[in-house]
């Protein structure tokens, strides 16, 4: 219910005009449950931080307000200011250093009216916050069985010091405020843990991927122990289907040409192989080994190569292995997939590593047809 807060009825008297003192109270009065309202529906550390501040610093009529947070894990307490330019900075302190971490270490509150005669007071503060204190009035924040998880810290009233009515708003908020804080605390753990099993998630998913990948390609040297353009050809196409690609190249270098086995997967596979002279980043993996990944278009593989990239592709490179070639032959090899973009199953990363895969599973079976 909204209040009137120009006149106040006091039993059946005529209306009476509110003084300033009236004003503040009325003020004060509906800010609290507001506060709470406000804190009580929120799950994000910094937004209760934010509301704290411009609230307290509003009904106090303080210069600056601050709601530091317990971290349990490095036993400091933690908050975030606000500096000249709108720049957040993080400030941390050990539990007992300075005003704040003396009431967090004791969990009592302070009403300082000359903070730099105060032996707790620490002016690093001031220095990083480029605040000049006068007035401290300082809080516990805890939770309903009294353990400490913030401190609220109010500086230089605009006139005069602090008083028991300032405390008093302060410590009327700060039960739903610690009961806030720890819903809070306890949502962003329980997001952490779910970051975490997602991430366990993905590692086993991409290690199941390299194990099927693994025993299928197995089994494709296995069949094949004489034609290595049909054990090229079908690692090929196993590979495309694993990793989801669209066109997978296999190129085989003897100089400053090459012949590249082309399976292009983005309807029926059909497959192809042409005489080519490497340039560009694919001449560039052959000559020197290193994995290249990229978004653009703006890339030359080859004679009869370059037809194959789309606007949209994701171009991976890697380099296969030497031992895939006699020693001192000048020969070299590449594996080269193309993907569109939106059709991509792997991040660019985890597609190097898969490609690298492939690569050293066709040169253990060019080995093994070479030996047979």
């Amino acid at each position: 219910m909204d209040v009137d807060r120009t006149t106040v009825e006091l039993d059946d008297d005529q209306p009476k005009p509110l003084t300033s003192e009236r004003y503040e109270f009325y003020d004060r009065l509906t800010a609290m449950p507001r506060i709470s309202r406000a804190i009580g529906s929120e799950l994000d550390l910094d937004a209760i931080l934010f509301e704290v501040v411009k609230e307290l610093s509003s009904i106090l009529k303080a210069a600056h307000a601050t709601l530091f947070l317990v971290d349990t894990e490095t036993n400091e307490l933690w908050s975030k200011v606000l500096l000249e330019g709108n720049e957040l900075k993080e400030i941390r302190l050990s539990l007992g250093d300075g005003i704040a971490g003396h009431v967090a270490a004791t969990a009592r509150p302070l009403n300082i009216q000359d903070a730099y005669n105060d032996p707790r007071f620490d002016s690093q503060y001031d220095q990083v916050s480029g605040i000049k204190t006068r007035t401290v009035m300082c809080c516990p924040v805890q939770t309903a069985n009294g353990q400490v998880v913030g401190v609220i810290e109010v500086l230089n009233k605009d006139k005069g010091c602090f008083t028991l009515a300032d405390m008093i708003v302060v410590e009327t908020i700060q039960p739903s405020l610690g009961i806030a804080i720890e819903n809070a605390v306890l949502y962003q753990s329980l997001l952490s843990q779910n970051k975490t099993l997602e991430r366990t998630q993905d590692a086993l998913q991409a290690r199941m991927r390299e194990l099927d990948l693994l025993y299928t390609l197995e089994k494709v040297i296995a069949s094949h122990h004489e034609n290595n353009d049909d054990l090229i050809r079908e690692m090929l196409r196993e590979a495309a289907v694993s990793i989801g690609t669209g066109v997978i190249m296999c190129v085989l270098a003897d100089g400053p040409t090459a012949q590249a086995h082309v399976a292009d997967c983005r309807d029926d596979p059909v497959f192809t192989t042409l005489q080519t002279k490497p340039v560009g980043k694919l001449l560039e993996v052959l000559q020197h080994g290193k994995a290249w990944s990229a978004e653009t278009v703006e890339t030359m593989l080859g004679d009869g190569l370059d037809g194959y990239i789309f606007d949209d592709d994701l171009i991976v490179l890697v380099s296969l292995p030497e031992a895939a070639f006699a020693e001192d032959s000048g020969k070299s090899g590449a594996l080269v997939a193309l993907s569109p973009r939106h059709h991509s199953v792997l991040e660019p990363e985890a597609y190097e590593k898969m490609m690298s895969l492939i690569a050293s599973q066709i040169a253990r079976g060019l080995n093994i047809a070479e030996a047979n």
